[in-house]
């Protein structure tokens, strides 16, 4: 029952966190000056890789949510994890802006979402249990 609690929240956050983000983005890209392959590619990944950000997230602060300075420990856990996602992410808007394909950068990262989908719930479920021991 823990797990479903837990996707609700992760849900929860990402509806709270990062779709003023996705809604905000055309206003953003036009300052930004990008064409609409940029665009459609930025909006791509954004929609892919923000609840990926979530999920991963909620896994670490599972793990650091009985610490007293889980701070610092947190960073240390997230940076690493958030980096291919970064690259992956920043490579689909370089390729639409020399007008190459960016389709593979996004099967990666939509693979990496669902791994994370199928697996975060039961991962931040048993974190949540470990820590409160």
């Amino acid at each position: 029952m823990l797990f479903r609690s837990a996707t609700v929240k992760v849900l929860a956050h990402w509806l709270v966190s990062f779709v003023p983000l996705l809604i905000l983005s055309p206003l953003l890209a036009m300052f930004l000056n990008l064409s609409t392959d940029m665009f459609i590619a930025l909006m791509l990944t954004l929609l892919i890789g923000t609840p990926l950000l979530s999920l991963i997230g909620a896994i670490a602060v599972g793990l650091t949510v009985g610490l007293a300075r889980g701070g610092l420990l947190l960073a240390l856990l997230l940076i690493p994890v958030f980096i291919p996602l970064l690259i992956f992410a920043t490579s689909a808007v370089d390729s639409a802006a020399l007008q190459l394909p960016y389709h593979p950068q996004l099967a990666i990262i939509g693979a990496m979402l669902l791994l994370a989908a199928a697996a975060a719930p039961f991962a931040i479920a048993y974190s949540l249990k470990v820590s409160q021991n």
